[in-house]
């Protein structure tokens, strides 16, 4: 259960976006599948789970990387970190390998956009080990997840 202090770190925080997207907390994320990983492996656990869906052509998900490679490395114990894309050519990939340290994934049909109507990236989504959707947003900060791990 979520408790009131993360609760309203999250709704202080949310307060000075506009939602891009369909509200989902509490719901069960659906599995993701047909995904293709970089590396060709699909990352394995049972911990909570960060998703983070971006575009290589976004400026607000280029500058997002390095606060998401931190929170990927700060939490590895904790949280899996997962980005997810629609373009799937060489410069993502090598893009990717380059700059992202957590598993990059391409998602061809675009399945986490259709589950929260995604009009607006970067979108984090997290959710707890039973796939329980915690939080989702534009945004997220280290607040936000300590509140709900």
């Amino acid at each position: 259960m979520l408790g009131l202090a993360a609760f309203l770190v999250i709704e202080e925080y949310q307060a000075g976006f506009a939602k891009q997207y369909k509200e989902r907390i509490g719901e069960i994320l659906p599995q993701i599948t047909d995904i293709s990983w970089l590396g060709g492996l699909e990352p394995e656990s049972e911990i909570s789970t960060l998703y983070i869906r971006w575009e290589i052509w976004c400026p607000a998900c280029l500058q997002s990387i390095e606060k998401n490679n931190e929170i990927s490395q700060k939490y590895a114990n904790n949280l899996r970190v997962i980005g997810l894309t629609t373009q799937w050519d060489d410069a993502v990939k090598d893009f990717s390998a380059k700059t992202i340290q957590y598993p990059v994934g391409f998602d061809s049909k675009g399945l986490l956009d259709k589950i929260f109507e995604i009009r607006a990236i970067p979108f984090y989504v997290l959710v707890n080990e039973n796939r329980k959707i915690l939080y989702q947003g534009n945004s997220i900060d280290e607040e936000v997840i300590k509140a709900l791990l």
